[in-house]
């Protein structure tokens, strides 16, 4: 009996090993032009994908300059209902805010192509949200809690993005050749929202983008050997 067991438990695990391979892939908005074969981070969980195998990371390292496109949301269709368009605009705009936060010390961004300059494309996908339960009186305004960004989220307030959590997906191509350097996409849970189910503010928001913004810093670091 327990032999039998152990055979029909294998027979169902090699029938569902394509679905759980497939599952733990990141889903791909259609943001990039195309997906190259990503490399799954085993410490993050992020697929990567580096244009030399062989440096990785390192690939990096000739740019010290940023010209970065405006950051772009990219939302499935069931995931768009009830985000006011102001509240995704503070969003792209607080995460601009903390990418040149975390970068303006070892970088110099930039309007224009050159060389050592990174082209930098970055899009927030994916979003996916709690159902409010607090009163619209218990919100938290945007434009008070968002440090550093409160002139950008003045058209926001009053606004909250309770999120649960949300995807990025990013590329780094050279802004002379436009040939791409680096791509990666990773979705991220606030680890707010992990102990405050249902809650409804900004805070787990700006968490994930921090997030975000300090492992980009902290990659074009590694790759100049700062780490």
């Amino acid at each position: 009996m327990l032999i039998r067991n152990i055979i029909v438990a294998c027979i169902i695990l090699l029938i569902l090993s394509p679905l759980l391979i497939a599952k733990e892939k990141h889903e791909r908005s259609g943001f990039l032009e195309n997906y190259p074969n990503f490399e799954r981070n085993k410490e993050t969980g992020a697929e990567v994908w580096f244009k030399s195998k062989k440096e990785g990371v390192k690939v990096l390292k000739p740019y010290r300059k940023i010209l970065l496109s405006p950051v772009e949301i990219w939302l499935t269709e069931s995931s768009h209902k009830g985000i006011n368009p102001d509240a995704l605009k503070a969003m792209t705009d607080y995460f601009t805010i903390a990418l040149h936060e975390k970068l303006k010390y070892g970088y110099e961004f930039v309007d224009q192509p050159g060389p050592g300059v990174l082209h930098l494309r970055i899009a927030i996908t994916n979003v996916t949200r709690t159902k409010p339960k607090r009163k619209w009186y218990g919100y938290v305004p945007v434009a008070l809690v968002v440090s550093g960004a409160k002139k950008v989220a003045q058209s926001a307030a009053g606004e909250t993005v309770d999120l649960v959590e949300a995807s990025i997906e990013l590329e780094g191509l050279d802004s002379v050749s436009e040939e791409r350097i680096v791509a990666a996409i990773d979705t991220h849970q606030s680890s707010k929202v992990k102990r405050e189910k249902g809650s409804a503010n900004w805070t787990p928001m700006k968490e994930i983008l921090d997030h975000w913004a300090e492992k980009i810093s902290e990659r074009m670091d590694e790759a100049r050997g700062l780490l």
